[in-house]
This record gives C-alpha cells, sequence and structure tokens, in this order.
C-alpha cells in the first residue's frame, strides 16, 4: 500500500512523508513537500487547490511522481519472499525520483539533508502563507539547480563559488525555454530533463538584480540558521560578495487620485467596483497584502483596524492599531452583512494586482512615473496603471501620511515599520513641499 501522511498535525503546517507497506514492514520517505494542515484532504491524500493556494498543483505533482517511483519500486520487489532492506529499499524509490543512487555512508546518512534541513527552517519559522510561498519558489530553484549542475546539494559543500553558480543559473534560466512555431513557450531540448524532474506551472521570467538580492538574503538567513541548529559549521556567505538591492523613488496615488477612484462609478462591473472598495480600504490602513487577506470582524476594534503584521512576527509580534477615517468605515458598512467572518470579499492576490491595474486604467488615473526596470537598472516613464499593484496601496498611506506630519516615527507606528528602519526610507517622498518647509524653518 502506498500512502501519504503529515508527519508534524500539531503545528499550523506540515512536512508530508510517503509512508509504503510491503510485505509486513513499513518504509516512510520525506517528500520535501510541507502544506497547512488544515488545507490537507485526507480522503485524496492531496494538498487541496483553492484560489489562495494555486501553488498546491505543483505540490500535489510532487507527490504523484513519488507515488509513480514507488510503486515502480514495490513492482521490482514484488518477487522477493522477504521484506527488503529499509535503506535499500528507500534508495530504489529515490532513484526512480532523482534519477540517481543514493550511495551516500552511514556518517553521511546521519547528516540531515539540504532540503530536508529547508523543510524544517520552514515549519520552524512563523512566515505568513505569502512568505512560505516565496520560500518554495527558491526551493524549487535549488532543486532546479541541483539538476543543472549535476552535482547534489548538501549544507557542508555549498561554498561561495556554488552561490556564484546557482546566481548564473537564475540570471539564465529564462533562456532556456524559447517559442515554437505557434508562438507557444517550449523548452529547449537539452534542458527538458529538469523540467520534467522538478516541474513549473510558470515559465522562468528573467529576474532582475533586486529579486536575486531578495533570494540571497533568504538564503544567507537560511544558512545562519542551519549553523545555528549545528545542522552544519558551513557558512558560505560569509565570504560571498551580495549585490545591494536597488531602488528608485517610490510612486502612489495622491489623495485626490484616490478619492477619484473611490467615487468612480463602476455600478457596470460590480466585481471590480468590490475590489475598488477592497484598494481603496487598503490606502487607508496601510497594511500588506498578506496582512490584508488575513483581515476579518474580529479585527475592527473601536473603531480601528489592529493587526500583528505577519511579516515582523517572529520578530516583532507588535500589535498595530490604524484608527479608520470616515471613508474606511463607509467601505466596512458596505460589507457588514457579508455572511462570512473575512472583512471582505477576498480574490486571489494576482487576481487582485490585476484589478487595480485594470480599474485605475478605466477610471482614467494614468499619469506617468518614473521607475527603475530592476532588470536593466535603467529609468523609464510609464503609466501609473500599468505598474500600479497592492503594494502600492502601502506606498499611499505612507506617502501622504509622511507628506502632513512629516515625523517617520509616527509614521512607522501606522505601517509597522520599526524606529529607524532603511526599508521606511524607500517609502517617503522628500518633495518640494518638505523642502521648502525645511528651509523655512532657518528664516
Amino acid at each position: 500500500m502506498i500512502t501519504f501522511i503529515l508527519t508534524n498535525k500539531a503545528r499550523d503546517r506540515s512536512p508530508i512523508a510517503l509512508l509504503v507497506s510491503f510485505k509486513g514492514k513499513k518504509y516512510k520517505k520525506s517528500t520535501g513537500v510541507s502544506c497547512l494542515v488544515r488545507m490537507w484532504n485526507q480522503n485524496k491524500k492531496r494538498i487541496k487547490v483553492t484560489t489562495s493556494n494555486p501553488e498546491a498543483n505543483e505540490d500535489n505533482d510532487t507527490l504523484d511522481k513519488w507515488e509513480i517511483a514507488a510503486k515502480e519500486t514495490l513492482s521490482e520487489f514484488k518477487t522477493c519472499r522477504k521484506a527488503p532492506d529499509p535503506k535499500e529499499f528507500i534508495s530504489k524509490i529515490q532513484y526512480r525520483f532523482y534519477g540517481e543512487q543514493n550511495n551516500d555512508d552511514d556518517e553521511e546518512d546521519a547528516k540531515i539533508g539540504f532540503f530536508d534541513a529547508f523543510d524544517d527552517y520552514l515549519l520552524t519559522h512563523k512566515m505568513s502563507d505569502v512568505t512560505i510561498t516565496n520560500h518554495k519558489v527558491i526551493y524549487r530553484a535549488l532543486k532546479r539547480y541541483e539538476l543543472y549542475s549535476r552535482n547534489k546539494l548538501t549544507l557542508d559543500d555549498v561554498t561561495p563559488k556554488i552561490l556564484s553558480d546557482f546566481e548564473d543559473f537564475l540570471v539564465k534560466e529564462h533562456t532556456f525555454f524559447t517559442h515554437n512555431e505557434s508562438g507557444g513557450v517550449i523548452c529547449i531540448q537539452a534542458y527538458k530533463h529538469i523540467y520534467e524532474a522538478c516541474p513549473e506551472t510558470r515559465t522562468p521570467k528573467q529576474r532582475g538584480r533586486n529579486t536575486i538580492a531578495s533570494i540571497h538574503n533568504k538564503l544567507r538567513t537560511f544558512f545562519h540558521w542551519c549553523k545555528t541548529k549545528r545542522y552544519t559549521n558551513n557558512y558560505p556567505y560569509e565570504n560571498f560578495e551580495m549585490k545591494n538591492a536597488s531602488y528608485g523613488t517610490p510612486f502612489y496615488l495622491t489623495i485626490e487620485e484616490r478619492n477619484a477612484l473611490y467615487h468612480f462609478d463602476f455600478s457596470f462591473r460590480p466585481s471590480l467596483a468590490r475590489q475598488r472598495d477592497i484598494f481603496v480600504f487598503q490606502c487607508l490602513i496601510g497594511c500588506r497584502i498578506s496582512d490584508l487577506m488575513a483581515l476579518t470582524k474580529s479585527n475592527v476594534i473601536n473603531g480601528a483596524i489592529e493587526y500583528i503584521p505577519r511579516k515582523t512576527i517572529e520578530d516583532r509580534a507588535k500589535v498595530i492599531r490604524v484608527p479608520l477615517n470616515s471613508i474606511a468605515k463607509e467601505i466596512l458598512d458596505k460589507y457588514d452583512d457579508n455572511d462570512e467572518d473575512k472583512l471582505f470579499p477576498y480574490i486571489s492576490s494576482q487576481k487582485y494586482n490585476d484589478a487595480i491595474k485594470e480599474m485605475l486604467s478605466i477610471a482614467g488615473i494614468n499619469r506617468l512615473v518614473t521607475i527603475l526596470d530592476t532588470v536593466t537598472q535603467e529609468q523609464k516613464q510609464v503609466p501609473i496603471c500599468d505598474v500600479a499593484s497592492s503594494h502600492m496601496a502601502r506606498r499611499t498611506f505612507i506617502g501622504n501620511l509622511y507628506k502632513k506630519v512629516k515625523d517617520p516615527n509616527l509614521v512607522g507606528s501606522l505601517s509597522g515599520h520599526k524606529e529607524g528602519s532603511r526599508a521606511f526610507s524607500r517609502y517617503r517622498e522628500i518633495d518640494e513641499e518638505i523642502k521648502i518647509d525645511l528651509v523655512k524653518s532657518i528664516e
């Protein structure tokens, strides 16, 4: 019998293990996949696929592949009179899954594997679902790099050179694909084995400097954690030179633009009107998308929204309280009769971002803004509606507040930034009005 089990139901998120019963023995193997316990379908032994959890498709594909590997291994041993040795049996399954034999000696077997450590890292850290998803993207990229380089990753053997090679892989991965005669995207033959072994639902796009810097930051934290846990003494980032992320001047909606959007008549598109209300509400409380999607009616307390930012919950479990102004209260009243406990009728993050671009375009909010192309590192001018996203709501909240009070610590108390945060400086624009007031102060 072949099945999958959650190995730690006591936590919110659990690893998923392959369990094979054969000739009276049980064989268990980590799949490298984990999921929220509430998203596990006990009958189907798969992860529930929802609009807010689309990556479950890829995880279920991985489970399918483990099941096929186990079935093929069972077929090989079916004529055996007695149950095979666990190490040999698991090694055969791994061979069929990865396409290579596990010949590690006993000492190596005693050490935690690179991806098992990564799973443990995700399970023992309090992260938002969005942050976990971002780490799983890195996890799969590392799996693909392992197939590309044909070298198994181990915690002890990752060097600055391997980090550099991994970065090169990230930079050029999009070139592994081309277009066929009908215009469809196909993988180049030389790299097909990578994506057959580690499927991706989306074709890798060209990655910019900031994306790669973000990946390195997350990996560096992972290696620091591994060293703290004594999984390894290796810390390859000690001698690896990381490129810093670069940011342009933040763009956001003016109060006039925000109000124009709120009062625009979307009666011909009720679904878009609902997302407009949610976006304007986000502009008025300044939370991140992960926190917005988690808001329920219980977060409304005495005329304010109270929540603990998920991004910083492990380091700073600080309650953020944002009083609601008249527009925010008006929006809440519209959805007060919503049967669900959720504050609003949310849709997936990607569909929400698409709706934001569309609503701004229809409302004629299309002034040109200067952005930094993170791939080419060059400035370019684009309509604000074309580059708008849920995070612009946060910038709109912070940028407009800063213009009013010019006190980063006061604004930070509403946005969740800690005092002196370097990240906060990206959100405040030293505009002409602030410069004039500054010069007047020394008259």
